[in-house]
C-alpha cells in the first residue's frame, strides 16, 4: 500500500508525443497504481507497425517502432494524463476506438490525409482541444462519439470523402461557431451528431443526405439559417431540430417547397424558401415504393401508375 501511494505521487512533466513513422517514440505520463492501473510500458520496448491496445494507457516509457506505423490501436492512449500534443504520421490509416479517450490535457491534434477511419470515442472527452479541427479528405467514417465533449473546438471542416457521421460524433461541442457545411458524400447524419452545438450559426445539408437522426441538431439554438439541398426531404423526427428556432429561414430547392411544407416535421419551420441555385440534375430518380419521384427542370414530380403528377398534384401527362 505504501509503495502504491508513493508511485501515485509521480507526475510527469514531458507531455508531448510525436509518432515517428520509423523512429523512437517517447511518452511519459502520470502513474497511479493506487487506483489499480499498472504501467504497461517500462523502459524501451519494440513494436511492429501497429500501436496496440492500451500501449500507453496510464503508462510511461519509450517505444521503438520496427516499421511504419499504420494503425493506432483501440485505447492506445486512453486516459493518458499530461499528454498535450500529438502529431500522427502520414503512414497511419486508422485511429482505433477510444484511442485518445479522455486525454483531457490534449490541446492539439493533427490528423494526416492518410487516415481513413476515426473510430468510436476516439477523442471523446478531450475537452482541452482548441481551435480548428480539420477532418482530411481521406477520412470516410467518423465514428460514434468520436469527438464527443470536445467543447474547446471552434471550427470544423469535414473532408469530402466522409459518408457517415456517427451518432453523437460531435455531441456537446459547444465551442463550434459559424457555418457547418456537410460534404456532398454524406448520406446519413447519426442521431445526436451535433447535439447542443449551440454556437453554430448556419448549416448546409447536401442532396446526398437521406436521413438525419433523432436529435442530430438538438439544441443548436444559435442557428440563423438552414440550407437543405435534398430534393426529397430527408427523414427526420420531432427531436432532430429540437430547440432550433422555427422562424429562421429554411432554404430548399424551389420545386420541393410543397414537399417540405407537407412533411410531418419539416413543416414546423415557418419560413421555407426556395433556392435559385439548387444544382439539381435535369432528371433525378428516387424510388419510393409504388411511386417514383423525378426532378424535371428543377421541379419535383411523381410518377404513379404510369401517370406523371407535379408537386401540387396536377397531372402532367
Amino acid at each position: 500500500m505504501i509503495k502504491h501511494k508513493l508511485l501515485s505521487l509521480f507526475v510527469a512533466l514531458i507531455a508531448t508525443t510525436v509518432l515517428s513513422a520509423s523512429n523512437v517514440l517517447t511518452y511519459t505520463g502520470t502513474m497511479d497504481l493506487s487506483t489499480g492501473h499498472t504501467p504497461l510500458i517500462v523502459g524501451a520496448t519494440t513494436f511492429g507497425p501497429a500501436i496496440t491496445s492500451h500501449t500507453f494507457s496510464n503508462g510511461t516509457g519509450k517505444i521503438t517502432c520496427s516499421g511504419e506505423i499504420t494503425k493506432i490501436g483501440s485505447s492506445a492512449f486512453c486516459a493518458c494524463p499530461g499528454l498535450t500534443s500529438v502529431t500522427i504520421p502520414s503512414s497511419v490509416t486508422m485511429i482505433g476506438d477510444d484511442a485518445f479517450f479522455y486525454c483531457d490535457d490534449l490541446t492539439s491534434i493533427t490528423i494526416p490525409n492518410s487516415v481513413i477511419t476515426i473510430g468510436d470515442n476516439a477523442f471523446e472527452g478531450c475537452s482541452s482541444l482548441t481551435g480548428a479541427l480539420i477532418i482530411p479528405n481521406s477520412v470516410t467514417t467518423i465514428g460514434n462519439n468520436a469527438f464527443d465533449g470536445c467543447s474547446g473546438l471552434t471550427l470544423l471542416t469535414i473532408g469530402n470523402s466522409v459518408t457517415t457521421i456517427g451518432y453523437y460524433a460531435f455531441y456537446n461541442c459547444s465551442g463550434l461557431i459559424g457555418a457547418l457545411i456537410i460534404p456532398k458524400t454524406v448520406t446519413i447524419i447519426g442521431y445526436g451528431a451535433f447535439y447542443c452545438c449551440s454556437g453554430l450559426t448556419s448549416i448546409e445539408i447536401p442532396n446526398s443526405v437521406t436521413a438525419l437522426g433523432e436529435g442530430a441538431f438538438y439544441g443548436c439554438s444559435g442557428l440563423n439559417s438552414i440550407k437543405c439541398y435534398a430534393v426529397v426531404p430527408p427523414s427526420i423526427d420531432k427531436n432532430t431540430f429540437y430547440g432550433v428556432r422555427k422562424a429562421i429561414p429554411l432554404y430548399v430547392p424551389k420545386g420541393s417547397i410543397t414537399w417540405y411544407q407537407g412533411d410531418t416535421y419539416w413543416k414546423e419551420f415557418l419560413n421555407i424558401q426556395g433556392m435559385d441555385d439548387t444544382a439539381i440534375e435535369t432528371i433525378k430518380k428516387n424510388s419510393d415504393s409504388a411511386r417514383s419521384k423525378f426532378i424535371i427542370n428543377n421541379s419535383l414530380n411523381i410518377l404513379h401508375k404510369g401517370n406523371l403528377y407535379n408537386a401540387t398534384g396536377a397531372r402532367v401527362k
